[in-house]
């Protein structure tokens, strides 16, 4: 099953190969990538991006999303999502439901009349009962 990132990263790449923004967690990966006379922004999580170009990218990554929630949410809908991330966090395990929260965000902002409350408690429900029937643990 596709993950949201499967929907994104093709446009992320080409979005940063068009601006000049790469990743670098090292100061030898960053020398390596640098373009000499260009300012840079350290936009975390090791994205660093010229100085020039933070709106265009800020822009294009937050398009990107949208247009990669939309295409999730016509293949698989609301219910395969949340049943998707409760397993990629490993809610049956942990027993904590708000990293799928935190990792739905989006989706709620977006598609707040599908990603309800009671419709994540239930999508939950159903996948800790999945998971106890077949010893997911």
């Amino acid at each position: 099953m596709k993950t949201l990132s499967d929907y994104t990263q093709e446009a992320q790449t080409a979005l940063f190969k068009k601006t000049g923004s790469f990743f670098a967690f090292s100061t030898s990966q960053f020398n390596e990538q640098k373009v000499e006379g260009t300012k840079y922004v350290n936009a975390h999580h090791g994205l660093i991006i010229p100085q020039a170009n933070v709106k265009e990218v800020i822009d294009g990554l937050s398009a990107i999303a949208k247009d990669g929630m939309a295409k999730d949410m016509a293949k698989n809908g609301a219910a395969v999502i949340m049943r998707r991330e409760y397993f990629n966090h490993e809610c049956q395990i942990s027993m904590d439901n708000t990293p799928v929260k935190e990792a739905l965000a989006g989706y709620i902002e977006r598609y707040p009349s599908e990603f309800t409350e009671q419709a994540m408690d239930t999508a939950f429900s159903e996948a800790f009962l999945y998971a106890c029937e077949n010893d997911l643990f």
